[in-house]
């Protein structure tokens, strides 16, 4: 008998993020065929087509994705098959996300987040789509979400996991090099945290005043007991692990660039990046692609208001009484932010760089961070009341977006 009652409620407790994952398989699924495949989308079937030495040696983008294609559209070659293995990683980044934010916060922000992903017009979009885009969010998701666990539990399982989701993103795109970096950014302010925290405690920091030094320190950090060292040893070894096993992508990259091809993308007509550029993505990450010509002026300010508190909430430890710590950022709300902001930081500075037209796609493996956050400050919401009409107001603009996107 407890054994019937442990099995029901573990299914009880799955039921809501197998629900969500089963919704969005449904939602990627619908007309999945019904869009003539468009110039990229047969770019990556021709390359795919083609044996897997050219595919290995081809330097427009790294293999993974087109040799994945290239065993897959054994099975058939039409439309559906084409995008198939897209659905699978949208679904499958649905999935991580929930972990992800199950992991760094509470399994409310989890499910919140997987379900505001699994509605989302722009991951829809692009989980209907024969590239390596969604692909380069499920290995970031991934990778992210074993950089947090090797540096809470500290085992040499998650460093492995973690080294095996980097170079595999490495090998989907080489925008991957901006999430890459961004981990390696935030190992070294943990560590520098680790030092101040132990100065903290040897009263070298004032404790009077609001210094920067205690209000970094205040925060904590996943980090297991062990000393700074230990966790600077293991560190080392997986970067220079994926350092060696990503070399050849990394290497083919140096060579286009020196080959004079201007980067990673094909030239293209359009303007580079410019200030408004940041304000587009949080534009279209909270509304979706093109959905913003048809919301009324009202309606659409009012989102932005709505998005905009629920970030400041999800970042900063509003719910904690000391004024000090309410000021502070809490770690995950720092982890969150970090690798919102820093890659697509990052893909732009490349992109203005060498003059080339910004896509959406290029930064769309960062939307699960920035609905992290939005997740995270509904979590913060007192009321449950206020959270449902948050949450139902977002609902309604996704939903009007799917609408949108189907009818394209």
């Amino acid at each position: 008998m407890p054994m019937l009652l442990m099995k029901k409620t573990t299914i009880l407790h799955f039921l809501p993020i197998l629900s969500i994952i089963l919704l969005s398989l449904t939602l990627r699924s619908i007309g999945l065929e019904s869009k003539s495949v468009w110039y990229d989308e047969a770019a990556s079937w021709n390359v795919a087509t083609k044996s897997i030495s050219i595919i290995w040696a081809d330097r427009t983008f790294p293999p993974f994705y087109h040799l994945l294609l290239h065993f897959w559209l054994r099975i058939g070659k039409t439309e559906f098959i084409l995008r198939l293995p897209s659905v699978f990683f949208g679904v499958l980044s649905v999935a991580a996300i929930y972990q992800l934010g199950r992991r760094i916060c509470n399994n409310e922000i989890g499910l919140v987040s997987s379900f505001l992903l699994a509605i989302s017009p722009l991951h829809l979009h692009y989980s209907q789509e024969a590239r390596m885009y969604i692909p380069l969010m499920f290995f970031t998701l991934a990778s992210s979400y074993f950089f947090w666990k090797a540096w809470h539990k500290d085992s040499r399982a998650n460093w492995i996991a973690y080294i095996t989701f980097s170079v595999l993103n490495l090998y989907t795109h080489y925008f991957a090099i901006s999430i890459w970096l961004t981990h390696n950014l935030i190992a070294l302010a943990w560590l520098i945290h680790l030092s101040w925290r132990n100065a903290d405690r040897n009263d070298t920091i004032p404790k009077s005043a609001i210094d920067w030094k205690r209000l970094i320190a205040l925060n904590p950090i996943p980090c297991s007991r062990k000393s700074g060292n230990h966790h600077l040893c293991y560190w080392i070894i997986s970067q220079l692990s994926i350092l060696l096993l990503a070399a050849p992508c990394l290497v083919k990259l140096l060579l286009y660039h020196n080959n004079g091809m201007g980067g990673v993308m094909a030239t293209v007509f359009g303007g580079s990046p410019d200030v408004h550029t940041p304000i587009d993505i949080a534009i279209a990450f909270s509304l979706g692609p093109g959905v913003r010509p048809h919301l009324p002026a009202s309606v659409r300010r009012g989102i932005y208001i709505l998005v905009s508190l629920c970030c400041i909430s999800g970042i900063f430890n509003t719910k904690n009484g000391d004024p000090l710590r309410s000021l502070s950022l809490s770690a995950s709300g720092m982890f969150i932010l970090i690798c919102l902001v820093a890659p697509i930081t990052a893909v732009l500075g490349v992109l203005w760089c060498y003059k080339r037209a910004f896509s959406l796609r290029y930064v769309v493996a960062f939307l699960p961070f920035f609905l992290l956050i939005i997740s995270k400050g509904i979590s913060n919401i007192p009321k449950v009341s206020l959270k449902i009409i948050v949450v139902f107001a977002l609902t309604s603009v996704s939903l009007f977006g799917l609408r949108l996107e189907y009818g394209h």
